[in-house]
């Protein structure tokens, strides 16, 4: 079995770029913040997410924060702008540091064993008025042409494998948190909230587009693929038929793909408790 996708977290992080300006202009569009805020960003990786803050906000402080060294040193040097950066957990960070306007991070929450709990520990770092703003995708919004029973098998034994596996507090990525959102902004305590979608497609004519989007899912598949196969939910002869399908999208004229990506917006109107 062929190894679906080369595990570089720093080129998985640079892949992840697609839609982004969206996101954040979608997001901050339902914000009231003040004209020099003060902005968290959670496990901010190479900058991509930091940029477009900045190019949306330039006179906004931000702190950016990464458990990852180098992630953290490259987006040093990529990123311009008053960004102070932090090498800490986001539990720690959070836990010693308030008032902020605005708490963001992107396909970062499906990686936390306890989203719920990080989202109650960022509601208290926030400024009352402020918000947390979450950016996450949900595989099951996506679509993809052409296919195969393999892909199909892959995706369904994801969805349900991954709900078992952190049900029983097993600590693995949820590629289908996008779905949880409202769910986990009322749990979270939260006074509002809302989810909105940004859509993208991407066809045989998007030069570069399809090779990013078939390496986007091998990486997502490479996340889930050790469970799948551990479990039995997936066979070997499955991600090679997966892996060859993939490969195949940039010579064929008929591909499409739509990505949605869901953005909560949560905000605190109350005094913190």
């Amino acid at each position: 079995m062929r190894a679906l996708l080369a595990t570089d977290d720093l080129a998985r992080l640079d892949l992840q770029t697609a839609g982004v300006g969206d996101s954040v202009s979608a997001a901050l569009s339902r914000l009231d913040l003040p004209d020099a805020p003060r902005v968290l960003e959670l496990g901010c990786g190479t900058g991509v997410l930091t940029a477009e803050l900045l190019r949306a906000l330039p006179a906004a402080v931000v702190d950016a924060v990464d458990q990852d060294r180098q992630a953290l040193q490259t987006a040093a040097e990529r990123v311009d702008g008053a960004v102070s950066w932090h090498w800490s957990t986001a539990g720690d960070h959070l836990r010693a540091y308030s008032d902020y306007h605005l708490v963001i991070c992107r396909l970062f929450l499906m990686h936390q064993p306890a989203p719920a709990a990080l989202m109650r520990t960022a509601r208290r770092s926030l400024a009352v008025g402020g918000a947390l703003v979450a950016i996450e995708f949900d595989l099951g919004a996506a679509l993809w042409h052409p296919t195969c029973p393999s892909l199909e098998r892959v995706l369904r034994a994801a969805g349900d494998c991954t709900a078992r596996a952190r049900d029983a507090g097993i600590a693995v990525p949820d590629p289908f948190l996008g779905r949880q959102l409202v769910s986990l902004a009322r749990r979270s305590g939260y006074d509002r909230w809302h989810v909105q979608a940004v859509s993208r497609t991407v066809t045989a004519d998007s030069g570069e587009q399809v090779d990013r989007e078939a390496r986007n899912l091998l990486g997502v598949l490479a996340m889930v693929q050790p469970l799948l196969l551990a479990t039995g939910d997936a066979t070997g002869e499955d991600f090679d038929a997966v892996t060859e399908l993939v490969h195949g999208w940039s010579d064929s004229p008929d591909f499409f793909s739509l990505q949605t990506m869901l953005t909560l917006v949560a905000t605190l109107d109350r005094q913190r408790s």
